[in-house]
């Protein structure tokens, strides 16, 4: 039998993106604390490989789904932890009849759905190079593998810092039962097979240090806009109502599912699930911010209503009256707060303009259905969307309240643990 090896070549030129402390700390609000978790940049990323064909020539691939996190301080190489997660299915190599062939019969993807490397240890044996030793798990067969890594140099630039590192290891594909028959072990693959991963790695989100930390005088701002929005709660009441009709109510019924929780809760419950399901944790880590979002934003809301109890405009002519903790619920509105919290965190995980016009512009709907259909004042709605979009931002890590961030096992890829950090 030939003697067959599978030669991992981890080309890192990582463009490592790290977000470093912001250069605007005031003397009262001391820098967040400092973090080394770093997860991979799918955009701008890649996992490559190749594999010998017939002895005298290369095919070359690439995985297309994959994630990778990263724990690393520059300054302490030697504590440095990785892992990796490669979806198996997402093999190609520009030919559908090989691709099949090396899903079903070399991968076995519907019994071995995932490829994972967790590395054990990190040593440091030259100022530029590291030996990173660690488990490689395929098909369910774990073994230890070594990289041997080359360092580049830490760059600071506007968004953060950036670094790269490339490593290669080789090891033995039977060693995984990556066997196929005899006449394939003779004949077609009888050389080495490679992979080379460009690979881009960020902070992860929800622990940038460069999250906006908002302060007094902008929470200031918000109450007080919302305020003076409430003294046109009359007139634009009266307008709304003088101008609804049967086209604007069926319009409002179609707008207003945008804030109902089955909608709102199963859209992000949906993500998680799909997430957990498929063994995606970087899925799994979105969902959980999404549904986190709306839920933090549904509390809230929850709250505000008891502590208000605001009358709303079908109960009474006058929108200044106010009776906590009664059965009376108008301020903020529940259904804008739901839409926008939604429609913000959905914006920050999709990253597309087109995705976040087409997110709000469905939340500015539901907030002006409840305005048509005479449930909510004016300044309801406005409160409602400032409510969610906070919570949304809070959660997804652009934004710390009063130095609060989002609970740290939505963004940690390093496992569920439950820690929320703040900083005043």
């Amino acid at each position: 039998m030939t003697r067959s090896t599978f030669i991992v070549a981890l080309l890192v030129p990582a463009a490592i993106s790290l977000a470093g402390q912001t250069s605007q700390q005031t003397a009262t609000t001391p820098p967040p604390a400092p973090t080394n978790r770093w997860s991979a940049d799918p955009a701008h990323s890649a996992i490559n490989f190749r594999v010998r064909h017939l002895g005298i020539t290369w095919v070359n691939g690439t995985f297309g789904q994959w994630t990778a996190d990263l724990n690393y301080d520059p300054s302490k190489p030697e504590a440095a932890s990785v892992t990796a997660h490669i979806q198996t299915a997402s093999v190609t190599t520009g030919n559908d009849r090989r691709d099949n062939d090396l899903r079903q019969n070399y991968l076995a993807i519907d019994s071995f759905p995932e490829i994972t490397f967790v590395s054990t240890r990190v040593e440091k044996v030259a100022p530029d190079k590291l030996r990173i030793s660690g488990d490689l798990t395929m098909r369910r067969v774990t073994r230890p593998v070594v990289l041997d890594a080359d360092m580049g140099g830490v760059l600071t630039t506007s968004r953060g810092r950036r670094t790269a590192f490339s490593a290669t290891t080789t090891i033995k594909r039977q060693d995984y039962g990556i066997t196929r028959n005899g006449f394939m072990e003779g004949a077609q693959i009888v050389g080495d097979f490679g992979v080379a991963v460009a690979c881009q790695l960020a902070l992860a989100p929800g622990v940038s240090a460069q999250a906006h930390n908002i302060r007094w005088w902008e929470a200031a701002i918000a109450v007080g806009t919302i305020g003076v929005v409430s003294a046109f709660d009359h007139g634009v009441d009266g307008w709304v109502q003088d101008h609804r009709s049967p086209g604007s109510d069926r319009v409002a019924r179609v707008f207003k599912y945008g804030g109902e929780p089955v909608l709102v809760l199963g859209i992000s419950g949906g993500i998680l699930a799909a997430g957990v399901i498929s063994g995606r944790p970087a899925l799994e880590r979105r969902g959980g911010r999404v549904l986190a979002s709306v839920i933090a934003a549904g509390v809230t809301t929850g709250a505000l209503k008891e502590m208000t109890g605001r009358f709303r405009p079908d109960n009474t002519t006058d929108p200044y009256v106010f009776h906590a903790f009664t059965n009376h619920d108008a301020f903020p509105s529940g259904h804008a707060t739901m839409a926008f919290a939604l429609a913000t965190s959905l914006s920050a995980e999709i990253h597309r303009p087109w995705a976040t016009a087409l997110l709000y512009a469905g939340a500015t709907g539901t907030a002006w259905s409840r305005l048509n259909d005479h449930e909510h004042w004016l300044s309801d709605v406005v409160a409602g969307a400032t409510v969610g979009i906070t919570a949304a931002n809070v959660m997804e890590g652009r934004w710390r309240l009063f130095g609060l961030g989002p609970p740290r096992f939505l963004v940690d890829p390093h496992g569920a643990r439950l820690e929320w950090r703040a900083a005043f």
